[in-house]
């Protein structure tokens, strides 16, 4: 029972998370559907960056995990959702039918 309250109050000392938002912006699609702005994920992890990606220029590290995309939560566990979304905002974006950047939170 003391390790697991030792543990809570380490816990609750470290506060919250820090959180950083990132604008991306691509005039096109990244060509690689599985990797938009060229970020590979795991679940809503950050993985691989491709070095022609508007990822790296952004700012983006390996082992960010993605929170929000323009507002809209991503649930870690859910596979494939964090890739979806973030696809689905780069095609709009590339065929000028969304906005002219996307807001991306870790």
């Amino acid at each position: 029972k003391k390790e697991k309250t030792e543990h809570k109050r380490h816990a609750s000392m470290a506060g919250p998370a820090a959180v950083r938002e990132v604008m991306l912006c691509s005039a096109s699609a990244f060509k690689d559907k599985s990797r938009p702005f060229g970020i590979e994920l795991d679940g809503a992890l950050v993985v691989d960056l491709a070095d022609e990606g508007a990822a790296i220029p952004a700012g983006i590290q390996i082992g960010w995990r993605i929170l929000e995309v323009d507002g809209k939560a991503v649930p870690e566990e859910e596979v494939g959702k964090a890739t979806k979304v973030l696809r689905e905002s780069e095609e709009k974006m590339a065929n000028r039918s969304g906005k002219a950047s996307v807001s991306v939170s870790f």
